[in-house]
């Protein structure tokens, strides 16, 4: 029996591996020698990866610059076709993958693909692309035919011309918004149309096709297009099969993004569906034919559900993309050519004047049509056309194997010189006077919204819609090229990345170049790897050692500056404009704890004094702090947490430093398997922390809201009703106090007294002041708050050394920040470090340690600007400042009472970021014993 299952274990194994080495291998390199046999040139097959890397690195290098609004874009937008065309003619073959695929520009074998829709059907190499879309764009055969059946009466140009009032009142809204912009400017104004424009053509198909407004399906428009950028990181890399499946970041976010539009859509359904029966709905738009055909399911006539909802997704997508992109482009063109722009406007003064634009005249704009058609022949809405072949087929001298695809490079048939003659690259909306006829000479060479029965069925839409806003925007403006405006038409894995780099630039904000994928990485772990590398002198500025990217950057491009996290800008800002009692005896205990061992170690050294790295000694005693108060423990009970939180600081960091691939942290190499150990072992002591305390409220042995452990379960107890947290949120605001609540006052104390050690002055005057206050009596709540030198001196500490060195804040939606206009997707940095040595806002002695500059308080120090905020600033300001802030201060008087210190000859000044600014070779001191 083993014999017989061994062997069919053996049987199985070959033929997995028969099949991975014939879909890797075999079947390409026979694919490939079909395709040489009969002439066809192309690249040699590259296993698995393909063409992917060699158009990857052409992408790259073509991207790493602007160009010029007069620049021919294929050399940018397409490099690598644009090499294979030079290289090989019109005719060759490259790799998508495994997958040969043949790129023709012959109009006559166009047509002939795009006729042949049965043999030639689209290509499903990314499966990731059907969550975007699924419907009519993306279905072949008959399903094709039955979906495309029963949308067309929605597209019946009788049907958009109905619509002609809904555009108005769509576009009519934005030219209002930009008017009002105008008059507040006074005569003219810079503005950048492009995320207008998006909103106005979402509005539009929100009320058209599906009865509802822009705002009602805002949120479908906001997912799809983080669906999109999602999708299109993934097509960037090697394609790998069902990885899709694995639950990596991305992933994940991308399957909940599915999840929400499909919750809204059903809303969206549901609702009219209930209008409908109510006979309050109309049944000829798009969502109404769809439901209609959806009671005739039954009969095998109609869409499910599913279909609908595919369909919804499609026409959110396409009909707000095609538009948009249209009408910017238009824009910019007509902005650069100043003579075609008053050409149209002349035109439209004279059909319309100033009244409304309605369906016959604007059927009468000649002039306007020519622009249009030559703004999609330069900027077609999608630059490339596949299809795939399922079975051998002839297709003009060729014959094409089963398994390859087809592309057809519109943005390269678009310009070639052969077809359309040698001013292709050139704006000449002329070539149209005649007709697409005549331009084309009769020739399948113009197809921005595809060809024959598969062509683009929301076509007439797009461009009665097109028409109706620049009929509007030319009745009201004149505009021109901005001298911000940047000329970088992009699309795949640097489509956002570049856009927004764009975006930011055009304002006159500098920065990095954008490398994809890593962004900065590798420049900020080199440069912090050698700054890391040698000790500096106590009396040296620590920032070009903690911060020396930043610091550069600063250096290079001034206050105000971008870098970049991955494929995401981070807006650096320093202007301060734009920034905007029951626990003292625990406190006490902690702290006179450690001073006991410290003494016991002096007198043990038979001396007035002795050696002590005071690193580790604070660390443990503001860990049993935050034990005690918060959680009502002990550090050696927390302890363990301590370490396992270090440890996985040290794990995540290392982490953090290499290139992200998403999905690594789900393999079970070393580092991975450890972190999720580590993460695993703190939820089990917190839970049993928690349930400790637990049992002893329920016993009556606890107050409900003694310390923080008790507000959170107390918290929890509400849960039901809304308002207070889970068990999983007590856990994870448990690890959060545990961690912050150590870390900054450690850090605090440690630089404090380093400082002081090498300030005799400053420590002399501290320690004269609590004596003062308290002799030699413990210290309490209210004379604590009488300490003013300590004040200064700890405010001092944390100007120089703050806790952390910058933060950081995401933007989702565009937003005015100044003078900047910030678009989604970026993210700010505030780089508190650099900000508080700055000496414009300090002066020129900010990298020296002053506490009288704080002598009359925080507000005159910064002249009352937001230029010291080392606990975060505004609503957001950390929660635990003042905690922090009291044990400091009792710690410190403590230590003062007790000893004099000063460094020690073995100490090495080495300010190190780890999270929090660490001294990296520990803080060796000589305690004296007063």
């Amino acid at each position: 029996m083993e014999i017989v299952i061994a062997s069919l274990a053996l049987v199985v194994v070959l033929w997995c591996i028969w099949r991975i080495l014939e879909w890797v291998w075999l079947k390409p390199k026979m694919l490939e020698s079909y395709l040489r046999r009969q002439g066809l040139v192309g690249t040699r097959y590259t296993p698995l990866v393909g063409d992917v890397r060699r158009s990857f690195s052409m992408l790259k290098e073509a991207r790493s610059k602007p160009m010029k609004p007069t620049d021919d874009l294929i050399s940018l937008v397409m490099p690598y076709s644009f090499h294979m065309l030079n290289t090989y003619g019109k005719t060759f073959f490259t790799w998508s993958g495994p997958i040969p695929a043949i790129t023709i520009m012959n109009p006559q074998l166009i047509k002939e693909v795009y006729n042949k829709f049965y043999d030639f059907e689209k290509t499903h190499t990314f499966p990731l692309t059907s969550l975007l879309t699924d419907g009519l764009a993306n279905a072949d055969g008959d399903k094709w035919v039955k979906h495309r059946k029963i949308i067309n009466p929605a597209f019946h140009f009788e049907k958009i011309k109905n619509m002609v009032p809904t555009f108005y009142k769509s576009c009519i809204e934005v030219m209002c918004e930009w008017e009002k912009l105008v008059s507040d400017k006074g005569s003219s104004c810079e503005l950048d149309v492009w995320p207008w424009i998006v909103n106005m053509t979402g509005d539009v198909i929100s009320r058209t096709a599906f009865g509802s407004s822009y705002k009602e399906g805002q949120r479908i428009f906001i997912l799809q297009a983080e669906l999109a950028h999602l999708i299109i990181l993934a097509l960037g890399k090697n394609y790998i099969p069902a990885y899709r499946h694995f639950p990596t970041k991305n992933n994940r976010r991308m399957k909940t993004i599915v999840k929400e539009i499909q919750v809204i859509l059903r809303g969206i359904i549901s609702h009219r569906e209930k209008a409908r029966d109510a006979g309050e709905a109309p049944s000829d738009d798009l969502l109404g034919i769809l439901l209609k055909s959806n009671s005739e399911q039954s009969k095998g006539n109609g869409l499910n559900m599913e279909e609908i909802m595919e369909e919804c997704k499609l026409f959110y997508f396409a009909g707000q993309e095609t538009t948009s992109v249209l009408l910017a482009w238009t824009m910019v063109l007509l902005s650069q050519h100043q003579d075609w722009q008053a050409r149209a406007r002349e035109e439209v003064m004279q059909v319309f004047g100033h009244n409304k634009p309605d369906l016959q005249g604007i059927n009468q704009l000649k002039v306007m049509t020519m622009i249009i058609y030559e703004v999609l022949r330069l900027y077609p809405p999608v630059i490339q056309m596949n299809r795939a072949t399922h079975k051998e087929i002839k297709l003009g001298d060729m014959t094409l194997p089963g398994g390859i695809q087809v592309h057809m490079p519109v943005l390269l048939i678009h310009r070639d010189t052969k077809l359309w003659g040698d001013d292709a690259a050139e704006f000449k909306p002329e070539r149209f006077k005649d007709g697409i006829a005549k331009a084309t000479k009769n020739q399948v060479c113009f197809l921005p919204f595809g060809w024959g029965p598969r062509i683009c069925i929301g076509q007439n839409f797009a461009l009665l819609e097109a028409k109706m806003a620049l009929a509007l925007i030319l009745q009201r403006f004149s505009f021109e090229l901005s001298p911000s405006y940047v000329h970088s038409p992009y699309r795949w894995v640097w489509f956002k990345p570049k856009m927004l780099e764009s975006y930011l630039r055009r304002q006159g904000l500098a920065g990095t170049p954008y490398t994809p994928l890593i962004g900065d990485l590798k420049r900020n772990v080199n440069m912090l790897t050698e700054a890391t590398s040698k000790p500096i002198k106590l009396t040296e500025d620590i920032t070009p050692r903690v911060l020396p990217h930043p610091f550069q950057m600063l250096k290079t491009h001034g206050r105000t500056f971008f870098t970049w996290l991955g494929p995401k800008p981070t807006i650096t800002i320093m202007d301060p404009e734009l920034i905007k009692e029951n626990m003292v005896p625990a406190f006490h205990q902690s702290c006179s704890d450690v001073v006991g061992e410290w003494s016991k170690l002096v007198s043990d050294k038979g001396s007035s004094s002795c050696e002590v790295d005071v690193w580790p000694w604070l660390v443990s005693m503001t860990g049993d702090v935050i034990s005690r108060t918060a959680f009502g423990s002990s550090y050696k009970e927390g302890q363990r947490i301590f370490e396992l939180q270090a440890e996985l600081v040290h794990l995540i960091l290392q982490a953090f430093w290499k290139v992200y691939i998403p999905g690594y942290r789900y393999l079970p190499t070393k580092s991975n398997r450890r972190m999720k150990a580590a993460a695993r072992e703190i939820q089990v002591i917190l839970k049993g922390i928690v349930n400790k305390r637990l049992r002893a409220r329920e016993a009556g042995k606890a107050a409900p809201n003694d310390n923080l452990l008790g507000i959170l379960l107390e918290s929890n107890l509400g849960q039901a009703k809304g308002n207070g947290m889970s068990t999983e949120d007590v856990m994870e605001e448990c690890k959060l106090f545990y961690f912050a609540g150590q870390e900054t006052t450690s850090v605090l104390l440690v630089w404090a007294m380093v400082l002081l050690s090498h300030h005799q002055d400053w420590q002399a005057r501290a320690r004269e002041e609590v004596k003062q206050v308290f002799g030699d009596k413990e210290p309490d709540t209210e004379c604590l708050s009488q300490l003013k030198v300590m004040t200064m001196i700890l405010y001092e500490v944390l100007r120089l050394y703050p806790p952390v060195t910058h933060l950081t804040r995401a933007i989702d939606k565009e937003m005015k920040l100044g003078d900047l206009t910030l678009p989604a997707g970026v993210h700010i940095s505030l780089p508190i470090m650099l900000v508080q040595r700055d000496p414009m806002l300090w002066g020129t002695d900010a990298a020296e340690f002053k506490p009288e500059r704080f002598k009359d308080g925080l507000s005159k120090a910064t002249k009352s600007q937001v230029s010291f905020f080392p606990f975060a600033w505004g609503p957001r300001i950390c929660i635990g400042q003042n905690f922090a802030m009291l044990e400091a201060k009792m710690a410190m008087a403590l230590i003062l009472q007790t000893f004099t210190f000063e460094l020690s000859p073995s100490y090495v000044h080495a300010p190190q970021t780890v999270v929090t600014i660490h001294p990296q070779f520990g803080a060796h001191l000589i305690l004296r014993k007063l």
